[in-house]
């Protein structure tokens, strides 16, 4: 029994600091492509991407020209109705002649 607690420290003294290296070399390793890809994430998602500014004009401007053509639409149906609201009316009157 005495002679198992030398042979514990030694291995302790050797199994310590090698744990703690290979802890360090296996997160480093296993850390630095996921820290990588979150660093580029976010220092992409900080500048604004061109193509992406200049799609979302485009849907702008094409959502501006759908409602100015929705809006003539609605005044041409306003119009029709009127207009055939006022034919019924003169077949109400009957015939002139």
């Amino acid at each position: 029994m005495d002679i198992l607690i030398p042979i514990i420290a030694i291995i302790s003294a050797v199994f310590i600091p090698v744990t703690g290296l290979m802890l360090i070399l296996v997160s480093r390793l296993a850390l630095k492509p996921m820290v990588e890809t979150l660093s580029e994430a976010l220092r992409d998602s900080r500048q604004p991407d061109p193509a992406g500014m200049l799609q979302i004009q485009e849907l702008t401007d094409r959502v501006f020209d759908l409602t100015e053509e929705v809006r003539r639409l609605q005044e041409a149906q306003d119009f029709d109705r009127k207009l055939l609201g006022a034919a019924e009316g003169d077949d109400r009157l009957g015939p002139l002649g």
